[in-house]
This record gives structure tokens, C-alpha cells and sequence, in this order.
């Protein structure tokens, strides 16, 4: 009778044990249900596409994928002359924007280029964004046009949009004029980047800017005609290849793949 009192009493706790091991499990496994809901399982792909962008949406230029620039030294090349650029911008700005107490005089620009920003600066609140694109467009592309060795006896030598006013400049000093123009009528670092590109049909690297108003990028290229005239990226996508795009917060390294959304990384 003992043993048997006494197998009854173990049999009856193993199978609270049991119960109590089962319960627990149980919800274990609906925590770890919920915790799927709430956190989906996150492709590494997926992953490394975010923490590159860091927020920032995939322009897709061209139709091309986008990394963040690293330490190439290809890109560190032109980051030394965009630093050079903003640094100066910062300490005496070529443009004064709308809401500064600077507006009346409107800009550094020499006559008559500071007379007629001056009459765009107090005209584009009432403009759209891409009337203000066709009108900078058309305001800079009318400036003259000048080579780095004849100009400044350099290989290569980016200019304030003071200076480019001054004595006029290539393509990537047309595109940076473009940009602080933008940005003095209210336009984000976000929906603007300077772009440097190679020509399919030779090769010849050549820079212009690229705004992004309604999801559409306009290339703002100082060779259009007419001069105001704002082309769709897409619409030149078998004319230009992207190499490097870059504002006052990020810079990109572009490259091809058959999934723009791909995060393969390009050839350093």
C-alpha cells in the first residue's frame, strides 16, 4: 500500500512537471509568433540597402543601383574640391536666401547677373518647383563657358558661383552655380545632386545637376537647347552612365545591375 501511495504520489508530480514544462513552452512559442509579427525577418540584402541609404531613397539615376561613397580614392579626388566648395559657400555665400536680411541685395554675383537673380529671387514663391528648375536652368546656361588650364592654368579647378559669374567655367562650375542657386530658393540638400557622369558614345566624363521634384530626377545640363530646357533621367539613360552623385550630405557610387533595388557591391 505504501509503494503504491508512493508511486501514485511520483506519477502525480511528474505530471505536474510535465504541465507546467508544457505551459511553458506554449508560450514561448507564441512569444517568439509575436515577436515574428512584430520584428519580420529581415533579408540580409535588404539590410545592407538600409544601412547604405541611411534613410536617404534610392534615386536610381539612369537606372542604376547607388551605394554610399567609401575611401575610393577616385572619390576622395573630387571630395577634396566639393569640401573646398562648401567651405568657401559657407564662409561668403554666393546667394542670400528669401528669409535672409541679406535678400535686398539677393547675391555676391557681378553685374548684371545679381540684378536679374535678384528679380528670380523675389519671383519664385510664386513659381512651381519645375518653373524654378527651367528658369535657373536657363538664368546659368546663358554664362560663358571656359577650360581650367586656360582659366586658371589648372587640370581641374571647380569655382564658387561668384567666381564662375565672374569669368564663366565648365561643366561641373555650371552645376555647382545651379545648386546653391536651388538651395537659396528653398530647395532641400535631399532633392539636389551634383552628378558626374561618362558618355556612352565616347569617353569623356562631364558633370551637371540633377533636382528631384514629383519622383522624377531633371537633369539640369548646361549643353541643352533651349538653355531653360529640364530632361527626365530616363529619357537619357542610354547617352550618360553615372559614376558619382553627391550634395551637402551624402556622396554615391553608381554601378549596373539587372535589379535596381540589388545591393551587389561595385568594383572599387
Amino acid at each position: 500500500m505504501f509503494i503504491n501511495r508512493y508511486i501514485i504520489k511520483k506519477v502525480f508530480l511528474y505530471l505536474i512537471v510535465w504541465v507546467i514544462v508544457a505551459i511553458g513552452t506554449n508560450q514561448a512559442i507564441a512569444q517568439t509568433q509575436s515577436n515574428n509579427k512584430r520584428q519580420p525577418t529581415i533579408n540580409p540584402e535588404q539590410q545592407t540597402v538600409n544601412n547604405n541609404l541611411k534613410e536617404d531613397i534610392a534615386w536610381n539615376l539612369f537606372e542604376y543601383s547607388e551605394v554610399l561613397a567609401g575611401n575610393q580614392p577616385e572619390w576622395q579626388y573630387y571630395a577634396k574640391l566639393w569640401e573646398d566648395i562648401q567651405q568657401k559657400e559657407k564662409n561668403n555665400p554666393s546667394f542670400f536666401k528669401t528669409d535672409s536680411n541679406k535678400a535686398k541685395q539677393g547675391s555676391r554675383l557681378p553685374l548684371p547677373y545679381a540684378e536679374n537673380w535678384l528679380y528670380i529671387l523675389k519671383k519664385s514663391p510664386q513659381m512651381d518647383k519645375k518653373t524654378i528648375l527651367r528658369t535657373i536652368n536657363g538664368f546659368f546656361n546663358r554664362q560663358k563657358r571656359g577650360n581650367d588650364n586656360k582659366l586658371f592654368q589648372q587640370d581641374e579647378h571647380w569655382s564658387t558661383p561668384t567666381e564662375f559669374s565672374t569669368i564663366g567655367g565648365d561643366c561641373e562650375d555650371f552645376a555647382i552655380a545651379k545648386y546653391y542657386a536651388l538651395r537659396a530658393v528653398n530647395f532641400k540638400p535631399q532633392e539636389l545632386r551634383i552628378v558626374i557622369v561618362e558618355m556612352f558614345n565616347h569617353p569623356v566624363r562631364h558633370a551637371f545637376l540633377v533636382a528631384r521634384v514629383d519622383n522624377i530626377n531633371f537633369v539640369l545640363d548646361n549643353n541643352t537647347k533651349p538653355a531653360n530646357l529640364i530632361i527626365p533621367d530616363t529619357q537619357l539613360k542610354n547617352k550618360y552612365k553615372p559614376l558619382w552623385s553627391f550634395n551637402e550630405q551624402n556622396a554615391w557610387q553608381h554601378f549596373k545591375t539587372n535589379n535596381k533595388n540589388a545591393v551587389t557591391s561595385p568594383s572599387q
